[in-house]
């Protein structure tokens, strides 16, 4: 499965390893995204060697299965309906956004008509 990671801190970290260690043998990272080249998230795809890229639609632009979101809430309002819109199923870490019915009902709404 072709995964990106969305956002560079500490479970983008933790993903990396397990990744690195030969954990998840059936996941390949294509791409991690951060807002810019001196984010957290540029730091760790040069440590990893994954391609980095400054935002959610290039990110898409990788073409992965499913997107990791590792980074904020601000990140899950700001981009979840556009992953979901795409087609691209996301794993979102930072529910707490979710409790948002609005934009909980967005993105089922987006998931369905994906």
């Amino acid at each position: 499965m072709r995964i990106a990671l969305l956002g560079g801190g500490t479970i983008a970290r933790l993903v990396l390893e397990h990744l690195g260690r030969g954990d998840l043998p059936v996941i390949e990272v294509v791409g991690i995204a951060g807002r810019g080249a001196g984010s957290r998230a540029a730091g760790l795809a040069r440590t990893y060697a994954v391609p980095f890229v400054a935002g959610c639609d290039a990110l898409l632009g990788l073409r992965p299965h499913a997107i990791l979101e590792a980074a904020s809430h601000e990140a899950v309002r700001n981009h979840l309906v556009t992953i979901l819109d795409s087609g691209v199923s996301a794993i979102v870490l930072s529910a707490g956004a979710l409790a948002d019915d609005r934009l909980r009902e967005a993105a089922e709404g987006a998931a369905r008509r994906s």
